[in-house]
């Protein structure tokens, strides 16, 4: 399985603190089945600043060491960049790492409690540009939760969502699990990843159990679909989603965040 999304890289943001624990979690990816994982740390988000020399002399430092201790995992580079003003500027200049560096798709995130007004302005610009931005956890974003027309029109105009495993398994409360299951129904989620933060508890790998959850919830080939897409957009080839539906909501769900 490939892994789209993780915080393995050591001391670059909130994720692995060291060496010890980013070797720790690079085997427990491949415990779970993972055999590539893609580091995306924060960037632009107003505490983390990783420029992409950084990333990728960091990597490269981590294969070696995965070479060395024969864990049989490869990590390849990615930026999990917070929306900013001058976000398709610096995607132009090369200052943003694509997923794999595949220079097709790159993960935008927005933040957990509101969805920014220049959001369908900017998605439409990143792929004016020549890119595919992809949505990271929408289901952990109170607007989104609150008024998911604004999530159904994002993905409308052409932004793919990748859904968090943990939230699929109940991990960040029952709402949260509710709401992932709800928008995925309504073809509002195209893809699965970790977001493993750490070695211990529901921010590891879990990245089997998150595709189990969703075969259980929508049978053997959604989770075979979510699979695939996984695969193209890692190999930066387009994949096919279907028709978003609109949930109309009724109340306010809230969320433990």
């Amino acid at each position: 399985m490939i892994d789209l999304h993780s915080h393995i890289l050591p001391s670059l943001d909130d994720g692995a603190r060291h060496w010890e624990e980013a070797i720790t979690m690079a085997k427990q990816a491949v415990q779970d089945g993972i055999k590539t994982v893609v580091a995306t740390p924060h960037h632009q988000n107003g505490i983390y600043f990783n420029d992409s020399s950084i990333v990728l002399d960091t990597i490269k430092e981590f294969n070696r060491r995965l070479e060395h201790e024969n864990i049989p995992l490869t990590v390849v580079p990615g930026h999990e960049t917070h929306i900013y003003v001058d976000f398709v500027k610096d995607l132009r200049s090369d200052n943003l790492l694509t997923l794999n560096s595949n220079n097709k798709y790159i993960l935008l995130e927005l933040p957990f409690k509101e969805v920014p007004r220049i959001t369908e302005q900017l998605v439409y610009d990143i792929q004016l540009a020549g890119y595919i931005p992809i949505i990271p956890h929408p289901e952990r974003n109170m607007e989104f939760q609150e008024n998911p027309m604004k999530l159904y029109q994002l993905v409308k105009r052409g932004a793919l969502t990748q859904t968090t495993s943990a939230s699929l398994l109940g991990n960040f409360g029952k709402e949260v699990q509710k709401f992932t299951f709800e928008i995925i129904e309504h073809h509002l989620v195209h893809m699965i990843a970790t977001d493993a933060h750490h070695s211990k508890g529901h921010r590891g790998f879990q990245l089997k159990d998150g595709y189990k959850a969703l075969e259980n919830f929508g049978g053997l080939r959604l989770a075979e679909q979510f699979k695939e897409n996984v695969v193209k957009v890692f190999n930066g080839n387009d994949i096919y989603v279907d028709s978003p539906v609109k949930i109309h909501r009724k109340k306010k769900i809230f969320g433990i965040f």
